[in-house]
């Protein structure tokens, strides 16, 4: 376990990186500490209030504190997304840390309140005390910051907040959930039906991202918000646009209210904006990692300037987060891509695949109840992606879309595609992220004295079989990833791999299936190490 004085090290050199306006090498040590070593957390915010109680504490080791506390968050909420029980728990104490904090006194409402817009950043609930709690402090300090003021006042602070991000509804929308999304339910009811009252444009178009908040409460009464706005010529085009858009990503029991907002801006005349110009010339998408999560990217031109959109989807949630980019150079969109590159494998795809990957995560939204982010309408408006619907493409229905395009010849010998798929394990870096984790691999090699090979043996034959439906998912979905890149890739290994996955084949003679055995094996070989060693000498 990581100790307070090795934490305060790392504070200290987030704390150069903060000096600096951007997150660097220090950030990102202090990230993979995190990411082993999440129940460090609770430390971290015990630092932070000392710090914070201090006659003149240090701002940029503060800052330092919130960040590191919201880089554990964002593991806390991964993992918890991946079913770790140790997660959900670690999750509930730092809510009662937090809640004693604020409610005893012994922290400044700005800081905590800076501390709470961490989990909207991470996307993870705080749950409704501390959101009853983040509403207090928001009346509390309101006055300093400008918000919850009403009239000419909030008029101001908004039309300021517009133009920082240069009138950018979605930008917007991002700016205010930040603080929203640790907000009660009502609270953020309020403030989404409060901008249609107001005189800026891009601020009302931001109150469709409300239509996707979590709670049903929020959902129901803005689109009801919206409907009575369109009766008075408050909603535009683009938004009308949108809605239609929006109308099939809601739950079913939302769709009433959202076709009573368009019934009334067609009866009131709004003519339906039409679809952005842009032309997409390239596309992009990471390996599928082991959590079955995957980035990809659509590059356009918009005139003379480039644009570029992100999505990243994870199976068992959909589509996690979005975001566009719009007004690049050539030379700004090199050094993205330069980035990208530098950070992750990356394959050039076909928009086919940008479409179909697109739609079977919106499905999964609405079937594990997590809301598609507003920024979402932005990448699908940027990748092209006119009259995109959510449509679930599930295992057996991939399966055989596979088998049609797989060769018939090469299929007749399973044998010798699984002896070339031993080829494979080398090839793909995102490989060395599949392995399994948590309880169920501690429990299974935890105290047990014996070899690597023997350990290795031990998941593969008692572990591997009982996940055999997630791995023959992952395999099937990343022989679709290669079948639609622009280079031939080695698509019909991994197919063949997920057929024999599921119909039972025995892991060892598996050779894609064998190398998860023995990635399994190092990460938790190297988790403990880590421990040992941070808890020894420190980072």
């Amino acid at each position: 376990m990581t100790d307070r004085t090795t934490l305060a090290r790392l504070g200290k050199l987030v704390a150069v990186d903060v000096a600096t306006g951007h997150p660097g090498a220090n950030s990102w040590t202090a990230s993979q500490v995190l990411e082993a070593q999440p129940e460090a957390v609770l430390d971290l915010i015990e630092m932070l209030v000392t710090e914070g109680r201090k006659a003149r504490p240090n701002e940029q080791l503060v800052a330092a504190y919130v960040y590191m506390i919201g880089q554990a968050l964002e593991v806390i909420r991964m993992n918890l997304e991946n079913g770790q029980a140790s997660a959900r728990e670690l999750a509930e104490a730092i809510r009662r840390a937090l809640l004693q904090a604020g409610t005893s006194g012994r922290v400044e409402p700005t800081l905590l309140m800076m501390v709470l817009m961490q989990f909207s950043n991470a996307k993870l609930d705080p749950g409704a005390e501390l959101q009853r709690l983040m509403a207090d402090l928001f009346e509390q300090i309101s006055p300093q910051q400008g918000a919850g003021r009403s009239g000419g006042d909030f008029d101001a602070y908004l039309n300021d907040l517009v133009e920082e991000v240069g009138g950018d509804p979605f930008a917007l929308h991002a700016q205010m959930l930040e603080m929203a999304g640790a907000l009660p339910a009502e609270h953020r009811t309020t403030m989404g039906v409060s901008l249609l009252q107001t005189g800026e444009a891009s601020a009302r178009e931001a109150v469709l991202g409300w239509l996707l908040d979590p709670s049903t409460e929020v959902r129901h009464a803005v689109a009801t918000a919206l409907e009575h706005s369109a009766h008075h010529g408050a909603v535009s085009g683009s938004m009308l646009r949108r809605l239609i858009v929006l109308r099939n990503w809601l739950p079913e029991a939302d769709r009433p209210l959202l076709d009573g907002a368009i019934q009334a801006c067609r009866r009131t005349g709004v003519e339906c904006a039409s679809w952005p110009q842009s032309q997409v010339y390239d596309a992009l998408a990471s390996g599928i990692d082991g959590a079955g999560a995957q980035s990809i990217f659509v590059l356009a031109r918009e005139g003379r300037r480039k644009a570029i959109g992100c999505l990243l989807v994870k199976a068992g949630v959909g589509v996690r987060d979005a975001w566009a980019r719009r007004g690049l150079t050539r030379a700004e969109m090199e050094e993205f891509l330069d980035q990208v590159a530098g950070g992750m494998e990356v394959f050039p795809i076909s928009l086919e695949y940008v479409r179909l990957a697109t739609a079977h995560a919106l499905a999964v939204n609405l079937a594990s109840g997590t809301m598609a982010p507003f920024a979402l309408l932005d990448f699908v408006e940027t990748a092209d992606l006119q009259g995109l619907q959510p449509q679930a493409l599930p295992l057996e229905r991939l399966l055989a879309l596979l088998e049609a395009e797989a060769d018939p010849a090469a299929l007749g010998s399973t044998a010798e595609l699984l002896a070339r798929s031993r080829a494979v394990v080398a090839r793909f870096g995102f490989l060395e992220s599949w392995f399994e984790e948590g309880t169920a691999v501690e429990q299974l090699l935890e105290g047990k004295r014996m070899a690597r090979a023997k350990r290795v043996a031990l998941v593969r034959e008692s572990l591997l079989p009982e996940h055999a439906t997630k791995w023959g998912d992952r395999l099937a979905r990343t022989a679709l990833l290669l079948r639609h890149c622009e280079d031939e890739e080695p698509w019909q290994e991994f197919f063949v791999t997920a057929k024999e996955v599921l119909a039972g084949r025995a892991m060892a003679e598996i050779p894609l299936m064998s190398r998860v055995a023995e990635v399994t094996v190092d990460a938790y070989i190297a988790s403990r190490s880590a421990e040992r060693m941070t808890g020894r000498r420190g980072v």
